[in-house]
């Protein structure tokens, strides 16, 4: 009887923890938290739901939050957007949050716009050129493809590209750390005061 309760506690207890772990361990840690980079990117032509930020000197002295996702997403794309709405209200108005759409065929300008709009204004949208695409994401390690139905599949970390171009972290979509990406955030503030 007693080793019989203890096979099933055992199995029972360990699923907890990563139960508990898959919901608050990113949170936990407080150092260390995302990947550290250290790339300068290029951005190729794009097409912008911002006119306003339409190329990479546009976003020249913003820090840039950068995922890949599209609109029919039913997968991580609802979570990340989800992140994405909480740095909205995290951050400072000089951030921007670029979501790059991986699905040309459904998600036009008109689309694309309206959907992101609804999701929160602050959100810019970026279509490019399928091979653009390609080579894009190949910057950010990230690879785009067709799943086994015909959809669009691909990573969904969140990336932050610096001030002046470089990509500088990854973080996971999932269960976003606030105090340590806020806490980056103004390293990278004054990283460009001492640099200035």
């Amino acid at each position: 009887m007693g080793r019989k309760i203890i096979n099933i506690a055992i199995p029972s207890l360990l699923l907890l923890l990563a139960l508990f772990w898959s919901m608050f361990g990113n949170n936990l840690l407080r150092e260390g938290y995302g990947l550290d980079r250290d790339r300068k990117i290029t951005i190729p032509p794009i097409t912008s739901t911002h006119a306003d930020f339409s190329s990479l000197d546009d976003l020249k002295g913003h820090t840039t939050y950068l995922t890949f996702g599209f609109s029919h997403c039913a997968d991580n794309c609802p979570f990340t957007l989800a992140q994405y709405i909480k740095l909205v209200e995290l951050l400072p108005d000089n951030a921007r949050l670029v979501f790059v759409s991986i699905d040309n065929a459904r998600d036009d300008m008109t689309h694309l716009t309206q959907y992101l709009h609804q999701i929160n204004p602050a959100i810019i949208g970026w279509r490019m050129a399928d091979n653009d695409l390609q080579q894009f994401a190949a910057q950010f390690q990230t690879h785009i493809q067709l799943n086994q139905y015909g959809e669009p599949s691909h990573d969904s970390d969140i990336h932050v590209i610096d001030m002046a171009g470089r990509w500088v972290k990854t973080y996971p979509y999932l269960h976003l750390n606030e105090d340590a990406v806020l806490t980056d955030y103004l390293a990278l503030q004054q990283q460009l005061a001492y640099a200035l």
